[in-house]
């Protein structure tokens, strides 16, 4: 026993007064405190109602730096993350160094975001993202609303930008959502121009042109010139895409007028890029190159490398296509030269692909080759990124969750200031006497409480840390394993046997020529087998078939080469299929599918199967069902099926639902359901649902809805055989 619990044992009668002196005391000095807070707020600080801030607009009236020193230096990195991003991030990098040693963190914030957008204009997505939430987690802290809206839309850029358009649209939403509440309406609108961009992206004309309009009308409403020029731009690459020249000329020109208002050169320059595209791709190459040039020489003037070799790209690719390919190359290697200085990335990528189209052109299919393969190569270091993304993105919805949480309970206080206004005055001067004596005990007590919650708190994050860490290198060691087994055991003994025969041939001066010839013909029967061998590893990786002709296309091919075994009678129904389904739900679906049909194939003893996709405006249903010999649900969910559980795993980590029924002898029937717009659940929030033996009237339920809601489709019903 402690020394504290021997005294407190020792003494009960001490105890108990201290009890009973804490339960008269905490609720009167809860209420005293709040009241008299609540009053201070009220006729002291009226300068610090959050109305006044909602009055305000401007991005200087919002954020102030605690020292001018530091403003001074952000508008230096300012002038030149456009011309030089490398040298307007060790500006930011100095000064966060200078503000960790004698600063507030509030100075913090803005040089974040500045080493965030000096890394977007190098397309280096991943660093930028990184810094783009320390930014917002710093924001978020110290409740710097206008950061936290900028934060959110240089990420939704980031997503954009590497073709994430989910992920985009969520953060440029969260923006527009704090630009509404603290009443920015400019930036309001600039984020819903940047969400329109997002709905062209994905073809959606009709949103597009909807945020497009709210946009253009606000901006229009405050004759804000260069938001007009920058929701022309859009407006004419919505009318090129639905086929209306004129228009798309038209707002061509009114955003070449608002630009020229504003002397944005940096704008125009993007608005005669898009202009010079329009006409690339009508085939007037002529006009294209002309507004090509225009567009270079307004980055020049605006000493912006990266802009400037977009244009120069394009008037090569317009060279190429009038046959000049030497007119073309002279841009080509113009634009590496530039690149050599800024190190751009998706540059580096478009070079390369350029590259390879000019050596086509000229016949040259080595070099053509050669280009093409470095171009995927850069492709998909630029914009594969996925792992890194989710991780942040876990973290950023979690800080989503606080910010709004911290939104509650401040709506919270101001309506217990509102309830409290009319009789406060009376109870203020009654029981300030009071609280001198008890604010100092409260305090005491109040600072000890806080005390534990953190110390357990800490506890808790260490704990949920290592466990996330364990989780993560399991799934990495299993795939690593996975890999390096059918390596070994496919393609090492084919090359170690390739070795032998190449060797023999070389080695051996006493093999007649009938057999080095033989030999030779072996030997190019090995590689063709290793070549298969590296197509299915690949496959497995990540199925050619479904990213390419989609996912109602790869079903159907999957069900045609179970079907040309012989030994099975598929039946495929797909109803409601469209391109809204993810991508993440096509890789989880089609794996899963994938997981189910090879379980039949090699363990259900099955000579039916059968499989129905049904899609509605919420969900997307699969059913899988065969004719097999089945199994006991528990044995799978407690001891084997180690498949089963993947897939369970997989499904509802989106949000879906994985149910198995089957017994010995009646075959088994596999039901999914995915929702199409629920946001991912975590996995801990789903465990309850994967264990699919412990409610088995409720699978039974379930079935019996599905069943119903395919024959209203129109499919047809599948049974289970006995």
């Amino acid at each position: 026993m402690s020394p504290l619990s021997e005294n407190i044992s020792q003494h009960p009668e001490k105890m108990s007064t201290r009890r009973a002196f804490l339960r008269f005391v905490l609720p009167v000095l809860l209420l005293l405190l709040l009241l008299a807070g609540s009053a201070y707020v009220y006729f002291f600080l009226p300068g610090n109602d959050l109305t006044a801030i909602h009055t305000q607009t401007g991005r200087e009236k919002l954020f102030s730096f605690e020292s001018a020193e530091n403003a001074q230096y952000l508008a230096q990195a300012s002038q030149v993350v456009i011309t030089n991003p490398a040298v307007a991030r060790d500006i930011a990098m100095d000064r966060l160094s200078a503000i960790e040693k004698n600063g507030k963190d509030k100075d913090k914030i803005p040089f974040y975001n500045m080493i965030g957008v000096s890394y977007l204009y190098q397309a280096q997505y991943n660093n930028a993202i990184k810094e783009f939430y320390n930014s917002m987690e710093l924001a978020l802290e110290l409740n710097e609303p206008l950061y936290l809206a900028h934060t959110h839309h240089n990420i939704g850029l980031v997503n954009l930008f590497s073709e994430k358009y989910k992920d985009a649209i969520d953060f440029f939403l969260k923006s527009l959502e704090i630009y509404e509440h603290i009443n920015d309406t400019i930036n309001m609108y600039t984020a819903m121009n940047s969400i329109g961009r997002i709905y062209y992206e994905i073809n959606d004309l009709g949103k597009a042109y909807s945020y497009y309009a709210k946009a253009w009308d606000g901006f229009l409403r405050y004759r804000h010139e260069l938001g007009i020029s920058s929701v022309a731009n859009h407006k004419a690459m919505y009318y090129q895409a639905i086929g209306q020249p004129d228009s798309t000329i038209h707002y061509f020109n009114q955003a070449i007028l608002y630009g020229k208002k504003v002397e944005s050169n940096f704008n125009l320059s993007d608005i005669y890029l898009e202009k010079g595209n329009f006409y690339f791709h009508t085939a007037n190459y002529p006009r294209a190159i002309s507004n090509y040039h225009i567009s270079d020489s307004l980055a020049q003037v605006v000493n912006s490398p990266r802009q400037a070799c977009y244009p120069k790209l394009g008037i090569a690719m317009a060279y190429l296509e009038m046959n000049n390919t030497d007119q073309a190359m002279t841009y080509v290697e113009a634009v590496s030269q530039i690149n050599q200085q800024i190190e751009n990335d998706e540059i580096s990528f478009r070079i390369s692909e350029t590259l390879s189209s000019i050596y086509e052109h000229q016949g040259n299919i080595t070099r053509a080759f050669e280009h093409y393969k470095l171009a995927n190569e850069k492709r998909s270091k630029l914009y594969d990124q996925t792992e890194i993304y989710q991780v942040y993105n876990v973290e950023l919805e979690q800080l989503n969750r606080q910010m709004e949480l911290n939104q509650l309970t401040m709506e919270r206080q101001e309506l217990l200031l509102s309830q409290r206004k009319n009789t406060m005055v009376l109870i203020i001067v009654i029981s300030v006497s009071l609280l001198i004596i008890l604010s100092l005990l409260y305090k005491f007590y109040i600072n000890k409480i806080k005390q534990l919650q953190k110390n357990k708190l800490h506890e808790n994050q260490i704990r949920h840390s290592r466990e996330k860490n364990r989780a993560a290198l399991e799934a990495e060691t299993s795939e690593r394993k996975r890999l390096g087994l059918e390596l070994h055991d496919g393609v090492g003994p084919l090359i170690s046997l390739t070795k032998l025969n190449v060797t023999n041939v070389i080695e051996d001066d006493t093999l007649s020529t009938e057999r080095k010839h033989d030999l030779l013909k072996k030997t190019a029967s090995n590689l063709d087998e290793i070549l298969r061998e590296m197509k299915h590893i690949s496959y497995n990786l990540a199925p050619l078939v479904l990213m390419e002709r989609g996912f109602e296309y790869a079903i159907r091919n999957l069900a045609a080469k179970i079907k040309n075994l012989r030994q099975y009678d598929v039946h495929l129904n797909i109803n409601g299929v469209d391109k809204s389904l993810g991508t993440y739900h096509q890789h989880a679906l089609y794996r899963t599918i994938q997981e189910m049909l090879n379980n039949v194939i090699l363990h259900a003893e099955a000579r039916e199967i059968n499989m129905e996709i049904l899609q509605n405006d919420h969900d997307i249903t699969v059913m899988i069902e065969d004719d097999g010999k089945g199994f006991e649900v528990c044995g799978k969910a407690t001891g084997q099926g180690l498949g089963l559980k993947s897939a369970a795993s997989r499904i509802e980590g989106l949000g879906g639902e994985f149910l198995i029924d089957s017994k010995p002898g009646r075959g088994t029937i596999i039901t999914i359901i995915l929702p199409l717009e629920k946001q991912y659940a975590p996995f801990e929030a789903n465990t309850a649902r994967s264990q699919p033996n412990e409610k088995p009237e409720m699978r039974a339920e379930a079935r019996e809805k599905i069943h119903s809601l395919l024959m209203r489709a129109g499919l047809k019903k599948t049974t289970p055989s006995h």
